[in-house]
């Protein structure tokens, strides 16, 4: 591929060169595999600072889910284990399952 004569054709041609891209501006870059850990950090970076803008100075993250049990069922839980923990007061799993029971 020659270049073209024109002085004016070969700006043009440099300035519509996917190599002149800013490489913020350039999507196919971005989009290349081996970019994945720049993409993720940028994910992490983005609410981060609109949570800054925002006067947000700290978050806690939960990963997982958590089961919360309504109120009567929570009550009748805790009267059954603490039936059984009537007849084995010394089971620690036991008593481990008494204390994650919340009838709040």
């Amino acid at each position: 591929m020659t270049p073209p004569a024109d002085p004016d054709e070969r700006l043009r041609a440099i300035l519509d060169s996917p190599t002149y891209r800013l490489a913020y501006e350039d999507i196919d870059l971005l989009g290349q595999d081996d970019l994945r850990p720049l993409r993720l950090q940028l994910e992490l970076l983005k609410p981060e600072r609109i949570l800054r803008e925002q006067g947000v100075h700290s978050t806690v993250v939960v990963f997982g889910s958590a089961r919360v049990s309504d109120a009567a069922t929570a009550r009748d839980r805790l009267a059954v284990l603490e039936q059984r923990a009537g007849t084995m007061p010394g089971n620690s799993t036991l008593g481990r399952e008494l204390g994650s029971v919340n009838t709040n």
